[in-house]
Protein backbone atom coordinates (compact mmCIF):
# COMPACT_ATOMS: atom_id res chain seq x y z
CA UNK A 1 0.00 0.00 0.00
CA UNK A 2 1.08 3.36 -0.69
CA UNK A 3 0.43 6.46 1.23
CA UNK A 4 1.26 9.68 0.30
CA UNK A 5 2.71 11.19 -3.21
CA UNK A 6 5.85 10.28 -5.25
CA UNK A 7 8.64 12.50 -4.03
CA UNK A 8 8.54 14.90 -7.04
CA UNK A 9 5.18 14.33 -8.59
CA UNK A 10 4.01 18.20 -8.48
CA UNK A 11 7.05 18.93 -10.54
CA UNK A 12 4.67 17.45 -13.42
CA UNK A 13 1.84 20.32 -12.81
CA UNK A 14 4.29 23.14 -12.83
CA UNK A 15 6.05 21.32 -15.64
CA UNK A 16 2.15 21.14 -17.73
CA UNK A 17 1.81 25.04 -16.37
CA UNK A 18 4.56 26.03 -17.99
CA UNK A 19 4.17 24.06 -21.21
CA UNK A 20 0.74 25.76 -21.26
CA UNK A 21 1.56 28.95 -20.57
CA UNK A 22 0.29 29.55 -17.29
CA UNK A 23 3.62 29.35 -15.56
CA UNK A 24 6.48 31.29 -17.04
CA UNK A 25 10.13 29.21 -16.27
CA UNK A 26 12.05 32.26 -15.89
CA UNK A 27 9.72 33.99 -14.17
CA UNK A 28 9.92 31.33 -11.12
CA UNK A 29 13.22 32.87 -9.97
CA UNK A 30 11.69 36.18 -8.95
CA UNK A 31 8.24 34.30 -7.08
CA UNK A 32 9.71 31.78 -5.94
CA UNK A 33 10.01 33.50 -2.38
CA UNK A 34 6.42 34.86 -2.78
CA UNK A 35 4.78 31.70 -3.70
CA UNK A 36 6.29 29.59 -0.83
CA UNK A 37 4.62 32.65 1.04
CA UNK A 38 1.40 32.09 -0.14
CA UNK A 39 1.64 27.84 0.02
CA UNK A 40 3.41 28.00 3.48
CA UNK A 41 2.27 30.92 5.52
CA UNK A 42 4.48 31.82 8.79
CA UNK A 43 6.10 28.38 8.05
CA UNK A 44 7.64 30.04 5.00
CA UNK A 45 10.77 31.39 6.24
CA UNK A 46 11.68 28.25 7.50
CA UNK A 47 10.84 26.54 4.50
CA UNK A 48 13.01 29.15 2.26
CA UNK A 49 15.95 29.03 4.41
CA UNK A 50 16.34 25.25 4.57
CA UNK A 51 15.51 24.92 0.43
CA UNK A 52 17.33 28.10 -1.14
CA UNK A 53 17.24 28.18 -5.05
CA UNK A 54 20.74 27.89 -5.22
CA UNK A 55 20.51 24.25 -4.32
CA UNK A 56 18.37 23.32 -7.23
CA UNK A 57 19.58 23.25 -10.49
CA UNK A 58 16.40 25.63 -11.75
CA UNK A 59 13.95 27.87 -9.78
CA UNK A 60 11.36 25.48 -11.57
CA UNK A 61 13.21 22.41 -10.46
CA UNK A 62 13.21 23.92 -6.63
CA UNK A 63 9.43 25.09 -6.78
CA UNK A 64 7.93 21.91 -7.86
CA UNK A 65 10.09 19.79 -5.42
CA UNK A 66 8.89 21.97 -2.50
CA UNK A 67 5.63 21.97 -3.63
CA UNK A 68 5.82 17.88 -3.49
CA UNK A 69 7.66 17.83 -0.39
CA UNK A 70 6.06 20.60 1.93
CA UNK A 71 2.28 19.87 0.25
CA UNK A 72 0.41 22.50 2.90
CA UNK A 73 -2.84 21.83 4.40
CA UNK A 74 -5.55 23.10 1.89
CA UNK A 75 -8.01 23.46 5.27
CA UNK A 76 -10.33 20.42 3.32
CA UNK A 77 -10.01 16.59 3.80
CA UNK A 78 -8.05 15.40 -0.02
CA UNK A 79 -9.31 12.12 0.89
CA UNK A 80 -7.18 9.23 -1.55
CA UNK A 81 -5.35 9.84 -4.05
CA UNK A 82 -5.77 8.54 -7.51
CA UNK A 83 -8.74 6.55 -6.12
CA UNK A 84 -9.78 5.21 -9.50
CA UNK A 85 -6.89 3.01 -9.89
Amino acid sequence: MLNGSTRDELRLYLGYDVHAGIACAACIAHTYAPALKAAHGNKAPAVLAGNPLARFPSAAGALGTLMSAFRPDPGFPLGAAHSAE
